[in-house]
């Protein structure tokens, strides 16, 4: 399976868990109290928004990913949009649920392993993956019950001068510094 199959399959993974459903139960720990305080200052409403049409031309070059690229990835259960870097090495994958509370990316982290939770620009996130890997996802919460994620992925030997995590991060700010300019 390439690099670009298998980073859609994952993301379609997480959609999936998160449509299906999961426990509001967690190993010891409720998810929902803990992860509370991070709720948005200024939730963003991204319902009836297209993925591909979320960031702009500037924006993608600056993830180095090349805006004539964008493939439609949308389903029943979310919008996506996939964009590759002008080489093909690397690929951003954006995928916007508007029916999927942040306990169930949680939990679905956590199944794996403790995610690192994140603050971006006052929206709760978590991040799956590390620096020192070709790959990595961040989720963020928008709104209640709308979840942006960025997944990142690199068929490189080596990672480049920007980790996939930075480059996941930015992506997502990026899409939240315009939302909020234009809400």
């Amino acid at each position: 399976m390439s690099c670009f199959a298998r980073l859609r399959a994952a993301g379609w993974v997480l959609v999936a868990l998160i449509a299906a459903g999961c426990s509001t139960e967690s190993a010891g720990r409720d998810t929902a109290s803990a992860t509370q305080a991070g709720r948005a200052e200024r939730p963003i409403d991204v319902r009836g928004r297209s993925a591909c049409s979320l960031l702009d031309a500037d924006q993608l070059r600056v993830a180095s990913m090349e805006p004539t690229t964008a493939v439609d990835k949308s389903n029943s259960l979310a919008t996506a949009c996939l964009w590759k870097s002008r080489d093909g090495v690397e690929a951003v994958y954006l995928v916007v649920s508007v029916n999927s509370p942040m306990e169930r990316v949680y939990q679905a982290l956590e199944a794996a392993g403790p995610p690192q939770n994140l603050d971006l620009r006052g929206h709760r996130a978590a991040r799956e993956g590390t620096d020192k890997t070709s790959g990595c996802t961040v989720y963020v919460e928008l709104a209640e019950n709308q979840i942006a994620s960025a997944e990142v992925s690199s068929r490189s030997v080596s990672p480049g001068p920007r980790a996939a995590c930075e480059i996941a991060q930015g992506v997502l700010e990026s899409l939240i510094d315009s939302l909020s300019s234009h809400s």
